[in-house]
């Protein structure tokens, strides 16, 4: 919290002293790319529930103002690398990004993107757009989050009551992965747990339903998107990686087939799910014609970034918009920086029969 707050006040002043402005109208920022990275925009209140992985519609529309007012040229990803590596970047160069493909990318930020007529990429997930119901871990997560209750009555997880203040509910959420995952329930199974999880902690479950509140786009709504302009790429099926060649070329490959027959376009720029990545996911991903991967590494990209490796800003609701201008302007990767965890949640050993997640 102090750490915060010390950047909060570093990067106020450097914009109030021009720096910020400086560095924006550099010619090392000509040079550079901004890839803003985003997640979720809430339907309700996702950005209260995790503010690290939401932000509100009101907040979204605040960035793309301070992107419009500073005159950054918001590029398609595609032609923004394509300039980046021939050096032919226009001042201030920014991307778009959105992981995962959440409807409420459908439902509330792309009509706040519209307004500005800013191009926007996607990385959807194939799976839980096919499949479409809540995540899984996600909606657990927040079943768990929004609930009043003191205690949980789940038998079939936990043999006694669970009172709810004596345990963090990340503990819980994780015992009831873990029990979704020795019983091998399939996807349907795991949407009936949840409705039983959400009847015991006496959350009104089928509104959550209605509002399609951590559901993935369609397919249909995801094609209704691309006719609007948006780029649909690739973040794997089951939002799963392998250590394997052969299974890890299948996933991708899976992951293809459903977002090129959406699109009717190609699709060869990659996202890696939860920024995970091993030091062979490269070299695989050129086998099979990828021309980009981002990754949740912090920073913004240059020519001597490997294009398969592209580090990217993640804008969440817990970061002040001082910061996000220091990030657009380019003085925030001068600075030491804290780097995001990569999280290797989405990696699994061949033969490993999981389901898809998101996150």
């Amino acid at each position: 919290m102090v750490v915060r707050k010390v950047k909060a006040a570093l990067f106020s002043m450097a914009r109030n002293t021009g720096l910020v402005e400086w560095c924006l109208n550099s010619r090392w920022r000509q040079q550079r790319l901004v890839i803003l990275c985003y997640h979720g925009t809430s339907l309700a209140d996702e950005h209260i529930w995790d503010p690290d992985l939401y932000i509100s519609p009101e907040r979204l529309r605040e960035r793309l103002t301070h992107l419009r007012a500073k005159k950054c040229a918001v590029l398609p990803l595609a032609e923004a690398l394509e300039r980046l590596y021939q050096g032919t970047l226009p001042p201030r160069s920014v991307a778009v990004t959105y992981d995962d493909g959440t409807y409420d990318f459908y439902r509330v930020a792309l009509p706040v993107i519209r307004d500005f007529n800013y191009p926007v990429t996607v990385y959807l997930t194939t799976y839980y757009s096919e499949h479409n119901q809540p995540v899984f871990n996600v909606m657990l997560r927040y079943l768990l989050w929004k609930t009043q209750l003191r205690v949980l009555h789940l038998p079939e997880v936990f043999p006694n009551d669970v009172a709810l203040g004596e345990h963090p509910r990340a503990d819980l959420a994780a015992q009831i992965r873990q029990f979704a995952s020795e019983n091998a329930l399939s996807g349907s199974q795991k949407g009936r747990l949840l409705e039983r999880l959400a009847q015991a902690l006496e959350i009104d479950y089928d509104s959550l339903l209605r509002m399609r509140l951590l559901h993935l786009m369609t397919p249909e709504e995801a094609r209704a998107a691309a006719r609007n302009g948006v780029d649909i790429q690739l973040h794997t099926h089951r939002h799963r990686l392998y250590d394997s060649r052969t299974a890890f070329r299948e996933e991708i490959e899976d992951n293809r087939r459903r977002v090129e027959s959406i699109t009717g376009r190609p699709a060869n720029h990659f996202c890696y799910p939860a920024g995970c990545h091993l030091p062979e996911f490269p070299g695989w991903l050129r086998e099979i014609g990828v021309i980009s991967a981002t990754t949740t590494e912090t920073g913004v990209a240059a020519r001597s970034s490997d294009p398969l490796l592209l580090p990217r800003v993640i804008d969440t609701s817990n970061l002040p918009l001082a910061e996000f201008a220091a990030w657009v302007s380019g003085l925030a990767a001068m600075l030491p920086h804290r780097k995001h965890q990569v999280s290797m949640g989405p990696l699994m050993h061949a033969g490993t029969g999981v389901e898809a997640e998101v996150g």
